[in-house]
């Protein structure tokens, strides 16, 4: 077995094995759409410098017979690109899962860890067992639990009374600007447990929107709003941020959600979740809510339940950040190692 980027002779098996294994993601879209073309696309983007690729990379196991054991799609996570994420894991059931997923992992990590990458992280659901293993085996640690939450209003009227009431009006809330991504990042920090800092920071370029995603999706008839709440005694300044609010759709019937809300402020969670709602029922009689939520916001939790929004799933977010140990001083080797380019051993010198 070796380990390969994708060319053009893996691009069908691989794609068997997303159809057969994978969930229908964006990826499994995207190689299934893009196909052969894709091939030259990544190995332009892997002759540059990993924090510059341009593309997520796939990797494959090869057998000595051609076959493909397994792949993984890795792809940054973030504009910075100091983070890569995991995005599929796949191992053909019929050869050896573990040894050969344990070499995939192995690979791609000490592979980018070395052109600069300082962080590696997997979001993997916790009915894979399996693959939390593997992980974990590899180095992985976990960081923290990611909860998916829905709502189905299948009728108006049998919405939750509290979907009803008025939200009022919010002091300093406004949409967003470009000017706000440094206050953005601080925000997202603030929301973050110290321990989980390390490893899931952002830079404020993260919270820019880039122009070519809006307009693609508006190309395809959805939508992409964010708004923010100020501190109510300078609602002019960028500075400080209590609140940040995403919402987006692709066909104006499954939403999605995404709510920072700052320690100091916990007490305005639902009331921005409430606006956040009524804003969805204006343009869907029958929407289909869905928000994620980590596993430290416990005030978020009961509010998403009190307002009659189903658990639905659980994902482990795994870490490994790319430190490589030094052995102590006191430890190491007293002989020096020594080499003599072009330069006769001294041992085989003739006098």
């Amino acid at each position: 077995m070796k380990i390969r980027r994708m060319g053009w002779r893996h691009v069908g098996q691989v794609v068997a094995l997303l159809q057969r294994f994978g969930e229908g993601s964006y990826q499994d879209s995207l190689l299934s759409r893009l196909g052969y073309f894709y091939v030259p696309v990544q190995h332009t983007s892997q002759c540059l410098p990993a924090p510059r690729q341009f593309v997520p990379a796939i990797y494959v196991a090869v057998a000595n017979t051609g076959k493909v054991l397994g792949l993984i799609w890795l792809s940054p996570d973030g504009v910075i690109k100091t983070r890569w994420r995991i995005e599929q894991l796949i191992i053909d059931p019929e050869e050896s899962p573990m040894e050969v997923g344990t070499h995939l992992v192995n690979f791609v990590v000490h592979h980018y860890g070395a052109d600069g990458i300082q962080t590696f992280v997997a979001l993997v659901n916790q009915r894979f067992e399996e693959a939390l293993g593997l992980l974990k085996a590899c180095g992985f640690r976990h960081c923290t639990r990611l909860h998916t939450y829905e709502f189905q209003a299948r009728y108006p009227q049998s919405l939750p009374t509290e979907w009803s009431l008025e939200a009022g009006t919010i002091s300093g809330l406004r949409e967003s600007a470009t000017s706000d991504s440094r206050a953005l990042m601080e925000l997202y920090h603030d929301c973050l447990p110290v321990e989980v800092r390390l490893s899931l920071e952002k830079k404020p370029a993260d919270f820019i929107r880039p122009w070519w995603r809006d307009w693609t999706n508006r190309w395809k008839g959805g939508f992409y709003r964010r708004w923010v709440v100020c501190s109510s005694h300078t609602p002019e300044q960028p500075l400080p941020l209590l609140a940040a609010l995403d919402l987006w759709t692709s066909n104006y019937y499954d939403y999605e959600l995404s709510l920072m809300v700052s320690p100091a402020w916990q007490e305005g969670y639902s009331h921005l979740l409430l606006a956040a709602l009524q804003q969805v029922l204006k343009t869907t009689a029958s929407p289909r809510v869905r928000i994620q939520v980590f596993d430290f916001q416990k005030e978020a939790q009961k509010n998403l339940e009190r307002l009659g929004f189903e658990w639905q799933s659980v994902a482990e977010l795994l870490v490994k950040d790319y430190w490589l140990p030094v052995q102590s001083p006191a430890l190491a080797r007293q002989t020096p190692i020594l080499l003599f380019g072009g330069r006769t051993s001294p041992a085989c010198l003739i006098r």
